[in-house]
């Protein structure tokens, strides 16, 4: 276990399966050929069962709720929009 925790780009190591007969390795960036051609020397037999990117949860849930717009709506009745035209009127007559 050494040996794969002091390899480049190792993240985490843990022992799994049925028979704790797996290292899962994590990182980044971490040459998985190499790595199994050391644990060979050491041990004698290493395969790699699965290599695959592990992804982060998706940000663009939150960057949606982020960037959403809202839609808000003033009631302006006819009374108002007559009066503020009269108050321009008189302004506009005043000076």
């Amino acid at each position: 276990m050494a040996l794969a925790a002091r390899a480049d780009g190792v993240i985490s190591m843990e022992i799994a399966g049925d028979y704790r007969d797996k290292l899962e390795v994590v990182g980044d960036g971490v040459d998985a050929a190499c790595l199994v051609s050391c644990l060979r020397r050491k041990l004698g037999h290493a395969e790699i069962l699965q290599v695959e990117e592990v992804k982060d949860k998706p940000q663009e849930d939150e960057a949606t709720k982020e960037n959403t717009m809202t839609a808000h709506y003033s009631r302006q009745t006819i009374q108002n929009q007559m009066i503020e035209k009269h108050q321009k009127l008189q302004l506009a007559t005043e000076h």
